[in-house]
């Protein structure tokens, strides 16, 4: 059966931290993640292989939330979870990136790891939110 609480709610919370994402990633910080040579410029990156790994993050979280998610579930807690979720799904990209390219730098790694964060208690916010609206 298709739950459709689920794919709306991580529908909502997906385009505003994708676009939180490009945002860091693309303007805040470009000239850190486009400076080495094994990446792709802006102008040329794969950007549905960037929208799947968020949807891919976001989607996975909300399962991980709705399997989890109480009543009485508060926004600290859910603000944990996703921090955790987050550090956990970035953290081992970007830890296996900087131990496979020779070129990567802990520039990066250190921003993705800030971002990890920041986007965590973005989604955080945003699944308990949309969760209890549309859910309760």
């Amino acid at each position: 059966m298709i739950n459709y609480k689920f794919i709306i709610t991580a529908t909502l919370t997906f385009i505003p931290y994708t676009a939180l994402s490009f945002l860091w990633h693309n303007n805040l910080f470009h000239n850190i993640y486009y400076s080495i040579n094994s990446i792709y410029s802006v102008g040329s990156q794969n950007i549905w292989a960037m929208n799947f790994a968020n949807a891919l993050l976001v989607y996975g979280f909300t399962y991980f939330y709705f399997k989890t998610v109480k009543p009485e579930t508060k926004l600290y807690q859910s603000i944990l979870w996703s921090v955790n979720y987050n550090l956990s799904v970035i953290g081992f990209f970007s830890f296996m990136v900087f131990g496979i390219l020779r070129d990567w730098s802990p520039l990066i790694l250190i921003h993705d790891m800030i971002f990890a964060v920041i986007g965590g208690v973005f989604a955080g916010v945003l699944t308990h939110m949309f969760f209890r609206k549309i859910n309760i």
